[in-house]
């Protein structure tokens, strides 16, 4: 089992991440996991109204289940505080994304949330 620590204190994110620069009216999560390797794989991700924005992924990009887990985590979150459509620009992870159901626009991974959190079987009827 891996455990997806949340952080929500700004204080907290600032220090996972020190060289993001901050939104003053955005609401920002992260999730930190511990992966394979023995390091810490991390997300980041920035709510501004209705949208969300996944910042940052950190992993050795080999775990693909630590990836999803982390971009699940990280998108209740934003679901759980009012963001209904999720971005993403990461083409490291677009093998994880496109899993999900983000759908590939503007040189962005783009999604609902909802359908993005609904299991494989879900989305098998509707594609």
């Amino acid at each position: 089992m891996i455990l997806y620590t949340p952080h929500s204190e700004i204080d907290d994110i600032k220090a996972l991440y020190p060289k993001v620069s901050f939104c003053e009216t955005c609401i920002y999560g992260a999730y930190t996991a511990p992966a394979e390797n023995g390091e810490i794989a991390k997300s980041l991700i920035k709510i501004d109204g209705r949208f969300c924005e996944i910042q940052s992924i950190v992993t050795d990009y080999t775990d693909k289940l630590l990836t999803e887990g982390l971009l699940r985590a990280s998108l209740n979150y934003a679901g759980n505080r009012g963001a209904y459509i999720a971005k993403c620009a990461d083409e490291s992870i677009a093998d994880v994304l496109i899993l999900l159901g983000f759908k590939k626009s503007d040189g962005f991974y783009e999604g609902d949330i909802p359908t993005l959190l609904q299991g494989s079987c879900c989305k098998a009827n509707i594609n």
